[in-house]
């Protein structure tokens, strides 16, 4: 849990004061990346360069990091594209297909993951066992 909050703080300074947030009364209900209505914890956008997040009154710490990820997404460079890394070139195991088949969602799934704003330069970036060696 401290580890998760700790992350949470340093995606928030990375992020800076810039970002709108909504609370509201229930589940946020967005259209994501794929194109699909959902309904979820909480939801980033980024319109115009500018992050907005979405947030329900039960959205958990998990759920919170990898929105926040998002949101560090946006303001990095105006864009949800998953720039502040790379997406390695083999599918780790632990990604679904979610997080894989978007740059977006690969950042904010690693961050989650990996337990660092910079997944890239954590010691296990080196686990890169494809989902297609594993059949």
């Amino acid at each position: 849990m401290l580890g998760l909050l700790t992350l949470l703080l340093a995606l928030a300074a990375q992020a800076g004061p810039d970002v709108t947030v909504y609370r509201l009364g229930g589940p946020v209900e967005f259209t994501d990346l794929y194109g699909s209505v959902r309904t979820a914890e909480a939801a980033v956008g980024c319109p115009g360069g500018h992050p907005e997040l979405w947030l329900s009154p039960s959205v958990s710490l998990e759920t919170l990091v990898h929105e926040l990820a998002h949101v560090y997404d946006c303001v990095d460079n105006g864009a949800m594209d998953g720039s502040p890394t790379l997406r390695p070139l083999a599918r780790p195991v632990w990604a679904s297909d979610y997080c894989w088949e978007s740059e977006a969602e690969w950042y904010a799934c690693s961050v989650a993951h990996y337990g660092s704003v910079y997944p890239h330069l954590e010691p296990d970036w080196g686990d890169r066992t494809s989902l297609a060696a594993q059949r």
